[in-house]
């Protein structure tokens, strides 16, 4: 979620030295070259060379005009917005409540929790105990983050694969 802001200071940067040494060539040429030399060089670069920075130069504006761009959908909750989906296990919890917080630090709205695969209720000793254990679990993810939705998937018999599974467990929701 960083990654529009790096390369935009990474782009930031370069731009700067791009320009300080722009400043640098007409700092040189001021000092009294002739404009017959300016053909051949100017502050160390030819001229194809300076095209060259200036065509690299528009280049990286253009460039961090995109990631503004970017960042600007992303921030934008109208357009753009994450579900987290996550297994009801401690780590799987605990992480999810970190990215939930890097997430509202970059502006970026969560619309809802998946929990994946929860055990059924009522369904065996083991099964029961694991249901126990994922409760405890989901309970400090309620208690962390209680205003996102929440939508439980639990196990299925089988992978769901195609439309026609992922239709039956949609109807099922």
């Amino acid at each position: 979620m960083a990654l529009p802001e790096m390369m935009s200071a990474w782009t930031e940067g370069l731009i700067k030295r791009r320009e300080k040494a722009d400043r640098f060539a007409e700092f040189v040429r001021e000092l009294g070259q002739d404009t017959s030399m300016e053909d051949k060089t100017i502050g160390g670069a030819t001229l194809k060379e300076q095209e060259r920075e200036s065509h690299i130069r528009r280049i990286l504006l253009r460039r961090r005009r995109k990631f503004e761009h970017l960042r600007e959908h992303i921030e934008d909750g109208s357009i753009t917005s994450f579900v987290i989906v996550l297994a009801a296990e401690r780590l799987p919890v605990l992480e999810t409540i970190e990215l939930h917080e890097q997430l509202q630090q970059a502006n970026v709205a969560v619309e809802c929790l998946i929990v994946n695969k929860r055990a059924p209720k009522n369904s065996g000793e083991f099964l029961n105990e694991r249901h126990a254990q994922e409760e405890a679990h989901l309970q400090t993810l309620s208690s962390a983050l209680p205003e996102i939705r929440r939508q439980d998937i639990f196990l299925q018999p089988q992978d769901v694969v195609g439309l026609s599974a992922l239709g039956a467990l949609a109807s099922k929701l």
